[in-house]
């Protein structure tokens, strides 16, 4: 069935969503935070397969946000294998 023309999918337009992580947390367990760590990220193109935006999601920008702020962004769609 062909997707209905009459109402398209409205994009948000609230911004990145920031999450506090204790540095304890960020440190020293294993979460999947990055982009690099999904299955649904191509790391040869570097973009998500899905289609979200993968800039804000990557290892360097989650770092230097965490650095700066002590706050990630954290994918909502990111698929834990």
């Amino acid at each position: 069935m062909p997707p209905s023309k009459k109402s398209p999918i409205q994009s948000s337009k609230k911004g990145v969503i920031f999450d506090r992580i204790d540095p304890r947390v960020y440190n020293n367990t294993k979460l999947m935070l990055y982009c690099e760590q999904c299955s649904h990220f191509d790391e040869t193109h570097t973009f998500c397969t899905i289609g979200y935006d993968a800039s804000k999601h990557t290892q360097a920008v989650t770092t230097h946000n965490y650095n700066l702020m002590g706050r990630i962004a954290v994918c909502r769609f990111m698929e834990i294998d």
